[in-house]
């Protein structure tokens, strides 16, 4: 199989000229692409280190092993580290390489949808701490992105709908076009995956982090679906039954498309059209009544709420977004028993 970022591999390793090559690998890259390292002629000493990449181990103790394998292998300030997998494996390799000897340069070669589109764009690194998503973490930008599409050759299924996920939240954002095109579908394959959304995608992520690389204004916009979605993701963590991170943000969508709706921000209608497309696609999780508690406590503590008050991007319509609004408590907690646990 060929992969177009080894060509691009080689320039980089002669213009850094690190003192060594450090691979981090999603252990399924690894396994359905095991022969991609043996494509890579340099002179550099090359280093790999395999990880489970689920959302149980994206936590400081994997860090620390990886540390403690590159510190084995006494890897300076001047190696350079390469994450090849997807969201979780950029996460968690991006703040390796910003920690490690105070920071070394790192590449992420994403190999998911859902990574390409999103994880590893825009220097967000981090990992779970007390099932809380990216509790803790930092800003570090990688070197470059090399997107080789080859690696989604072998994506399975559930993948591609995480992907998925996270380009209906950019539809939402931005591109009424993409949504209506979304609309025609029945059903999520790599078929009906256009190339064009993923560039759309990809841009739009790219063009705010240039205006906004420290979340300050703009970029909290692309939080969009992300206060609901990641809290729901740590409570099925909690309760032992993990979610894709884009199918919680698909959920988080319709939730706080209801709170723009009792903000005044869209009309019913609009909610109605979001929930219907949405739910077509993901299903609502299974939850108990009791979960209404624990998920509230994870909001609070998400990392993008401020001075005890929770902040969201609330949409003016399909395709407009407006400035990141303060919700009161009982507001979102409305909008949870109304989309969530209604049926309970």
């Amino acid at each position: 199989m060929p992969y177009p970022s080894i060509s691009r591999l080689t320039q980089l390793f002669e213009e850094c000229a690190p003192s060594a090559i450090f691979f981090l690998i999603d252990e399924k890259v690894k396994r359905y692409h095991e022969n991609y390292l043996s494509q890579i002629v340099s002179e550099i000493p090359v280093y790999e280190f395999i990880v489970t990449a689920s959302e149980q181990n994206k936590n400081i103790d994997t860090a620390t092993q990886i540390w403690q394998y590159m510190l084995a292998h006494n890897l300076d300030r001047n190696a350079l580290l390469i994450n090849l997998g997807g969201g979780i494996t950029c996460d968690l390799g991006g703040f390796v390489a910003s920690n490690y000897k105070r920071g070394i340069r790192f590449i992420n070669i994403p190999t998911t949808l859902l990574a390409m589109i999103d994880a590893a764009i825009g220097g967000k690194n981090g990992v779970n701490l007390n099932h809380i998503k990216n509790s803790v973490g930092s800003f570090y930008f990688p070197k470059e992105i090399i997107y080789d599409t080859a690696f989604l050759q072998t994506l399975p299924q559930q993948e591609w709908k995480s992907g998925f996920g996270e380009l209906l939240k950019y539809a939402l954002l931005a591109n009424v076009t993409m949504w209506e095109e979304i609309k025609s579908l029945d059903t999520i394959c790599p078929d009906a995956v256009k190339d064009d959304w993923i560039h759309s995608a990809v841009h739009y992520k790219q063009s705010i982090v240039n205006e906004d690389p420290f979340e300050d204004n703009q970029r909290r916009l692309l939080n969009f679906g992300h206060t609901i979605g990641h809290a729901l993701e740590a409570l099925q963590l909690y309760r032992n039954c993990p979610i894709s991170h884009g199918h919680a943000v698909a959920i988080g969508l319709i939730v706080e498309s209801y709170i723009a709706y009792l903000k005044g921000f869209v009309a019913k209608t609009v909610y109605h059209e979001i929930r219907d497309l949405i739910l077509r696609f993901f299903p609502l999780p299974t939850l108990h009544k009791s979960d209404s508690e624990v998920m509230s406590a994870f909001i609070l503590n998400d990392k993008k709420t401020h001075e005890k008050g929770v902040y969201i991007p609330l949409l003016k319509g399909i395709g407009q977004v407006d400035s990141c609004v303060q919700i009161a408590e009982n507001i979102w907690e409305e909008a949870l028993l109304f989309t969530i646990f209604a049926a309970l």
